[in-house]
């Protein structure tokens, strides 16, 4: 995408000075973040990725989940005189939108001004879209999240709150919103169509027309190792290209492979199959069944007993 300028906001304690003197990024940490809720209610979580909406430097802006790669160029797509997002094509499976993006249901009980149920089938995955800063009310997302944490399961992850924002704001004309073809998920499409639309020639790749990302969703994370049906050539070839870059050459060299081996052994994102990645997987599902635990013991236990056992904190703590 030419000399487009690049920003990376980085949730963890990388130093990425690498990056900066290789390719001029920008890079936002948690530490960089003055609003103190922003900072707590979205860093160290998948929402992190939702700080962009406020914090990108740029007016207007592609969001790129970092499991996704870019495949030719996607600046023809983004329209900001007539819009201001462009997302995805909708999820359109039920289950999946209950799963990676709300209960739809529940949203519909605990907001009725909110049509969740006629929205359900736009719902897009929000692991590429263009965005203009600023367009969202953050004190609404901070509130939002907040209630979300109150009650597991209603959003998930950040694509639930995301979702809610932006399409609620459409109704109330608070902004143009549009949906385009602008990913291909790995756990939607076959390999071969993958292999046939992100092809290499002379080592090189194709850009594809028309463009889009590449998005490793629904299927295991890329790494330098492939098994079965997996398809990884796309995001090694542009992490095999920093590497030679970062040390100023012009060639691979095995040592880049092993490099990118090692990232791939420390990776901590828990969608991946190192065994750092298996543990942190364990312990979120641990978090996530406690979560679920509460929230039916909640609705099980009699109205009667939850204001006696709130009476009886109030009484213990002098209130």
């Amino acid at each position: 995408m030419g000399e487009t300028p690049i920003c990376l906001f980085l949730d963890g304690e990388h130093p990425a000075t690498d990056l900066v003197s290789t390719y001029d990024v920008r890079v936002i940490r948690r530490a960089d973040v003055d609003q103190r809720e922003l900072r707590e209610l979205s860093f160290g979580s998948l929402r992190t990725k939702n700080t962009t909406l406020w914090l990108s430097p740029f007016e207007t802006f592609l969001f790129v989940d970092a499991d996704a790669v870019v495949w030719g160029d996607m600046r023809r797509i983004a329209n900001f005189e007539r819009f201001d997002v462009i997302l995805n094509m909708p999820i359109g499976n039920p289950e999946r939108v209950r799963k990676w993006v709300m209960d739809v249901d529940r949203v519909s009980r605990y907001f009725p001004d909110f049509d969740a149920r006629a929205h359900a089938g736009e719902f897009a995955n929000s692991g590429a879209f263009f965005a203009r800063r600023g367009m969202l009310d953050l004190d609404r997302y901070l509130e939002l999240v907040r209630f979300a944490q109150g009650h597991p399961g209603l959003f998930y992850g950040s694509q639930g709150v995301f979702n809610f924002m932006l399409f609620s704001a459409a109704d109330e004309a608070k902004l143009r919103l549009e949906q385009r073809d602008l990913q291909v998920t790995t756990g939607d499409t076959t390999r071969e169509e993958v292999v046939r639309r992100f092809r290499f020639e002379h080592g090189a790749p194709v850009a594809s027309v028309p463009p889009v990302v590449l998005h490793w969703a629904g299927s295991p994370k890329p790494t330098v190792r492939s098994r079965g049906q997996d398809y990884f050539e796309p995001m090694t070839f542009f992490r095999r290209q920093f590497r030679v870059a970062a040390r100023g050459g012009s060639t691979p060299r095995l040592t880049d492979d092993l490099e990118l081996r090692r990232e791939d052994m420390l990776c901590a994102d828990w969608r991946g199959s190192n065994l750092r990645a298996r543990q942190l997987r364990l312990r979120r599902r641990v978090r996530q069944r406690y979560g679920q635990l509460r929230v039916k013991l909640r609705a099980r236990t009699p109205g009667w007993m939850i204001s006696i056992t709130r009476r009886e904190h109030r009484s213990r703590d002098g209130l």
